[in-house]
């Protein structure tokens, strides 16, 4: 039995001093923890290229939009400017372009050439625009852009005078009242009779006969002659036309002013006979088709009818006879 148990105890030695062995293991894992290193230093590689990216697409989207934005606040500008520009468009008229490829100006030199911006407008109500302004950034390769819409109304202004002309002659027992009681003559302005002003009369010239008369003027201060030459106003009928109660059509149809609703169909005379608006007709429908004219009379009505209380339209000319 002796014989044995040497050898049996030697192979039991060997076999435990065997799986205690570690030699080799370092090299794998050091290996492994490279890879993993690799591995975090490219991810935060990416990640940094991918925050420079989104940082670069950030600043052309700011920039176009910015720029839209710029392009939407000078076309605004200038309807403000222009409200007869606005009042005279068509409605569903086509789209017009106002500025194209547009460069911001008087910029620092820091700040030059940040891109362009391209702005068109079309009619969509009564003195209603739509504007379109898309922005397009410069930077990068100068793909991005930005587009803002804005809808705009521009009611149309009115001067500061219930009178301005060249010459301005009041006489009898005419009378200007109001707020905007105030005449300007850029060249004479006289107030004679028993005329009278209820704000200022000016003119242009050395000569302003009754403007500084209490009886004719009642604001004497700032009242006289030698005031500055003020500049007449364009204006179109079209301007108002948003505020007409009534409008009486080219084709001898009488509408809503507000919702376009058809009242009545008119034509030649007589016109309209019954109804509402009975002493309607049109005037000159070959030469003048917007030339209407009123007259009681015409329609059977007793003399002094007047039409409905209102304000109304014509593309032509108005008269009334009641």
């Amino acid at each position: 039995m002796s014989r044995w148990s040497c050898p049996f105890n030697v192979f039991r030695i060997h076999a435990i001093a065997t799986c205690n062995d570690t030699r080799g293991v370092v090299l794998p894992l050091a290996l492994f923890t490279l890879m993993l290193l690799g591995a975090l230093v490219a991810t935060l590689l990416s990640v940094g290229a991918m925050e420079s990216q989104i940082s670069a697409n950030l600043l052309r989207g700011t920039q176009a939009f910015d720029l839209a934005e710029a392009g939407a606040e000078r076309a605004i500008a200038q309807f403000v400017a222009n409200p007869s520009t606005v009042g005279n468009a068509v409605l569903g008229g086509p789209t017009a372009t106002l500025f194209t490829a547009q460069a911001l100006s008087g910029l620092p030199t820091a700040l030059q050439n940040p891109g362009t911006y391209t702005v068109t407008w079309q009619p969509v109500g009564p003195a209603t625009v739509l504007i379109k302004s898309t922005g397009q950034s410069a930077a990068g390769k100068g793909n991005d852009k930005q587009t803002v819409q804005v809808v705009v109304t521009v009611p149309p202004g009115l001067p500061p005078y219930a009178i301005l002309a060249d010459n301005v002659q009041m006489s009898g027992s005419a009378t200007v009242s109001g707020a905007l009681g105030s005449v300007q003559g850029n060249t004479n302005g006289s107030i004679t009779g028993t005329a009278h002003v209820s704000q200022t009369a000016t003119s242009a010239s050395a000569t302003c006969t009754g403007c500084t008369d209490a009886a004719r003027v009642g604001t004497l201060a700032g009242s006289g002659p030698n005031k500055p030459v003020q500049t007449l106003p364009t204006l179109s009928a079209l301007d108002y036309k948003q505020y007409a109660d009534y409008i009486l059509q080219d084709d001898g149809t009488i509408t809503d002013g507000k919702t376009g609703a058809l009242l009545a169909t008119c034509g030649l005379k007589p016109g309209c006979t019954t109804g509402p608006f009975a002493g309607w007709y049109q005037n000159k429908p070959t030469t003048e088709p917007g030339n209407w004219h009123y007259n009681a009379t015409v329609a059977g009505l007793a003399a002094g009818t007047t039409p409905p209380d209102g304000t109304y339209y014509s593309s032509w000319e108005l008269s009334i006879d009641s």
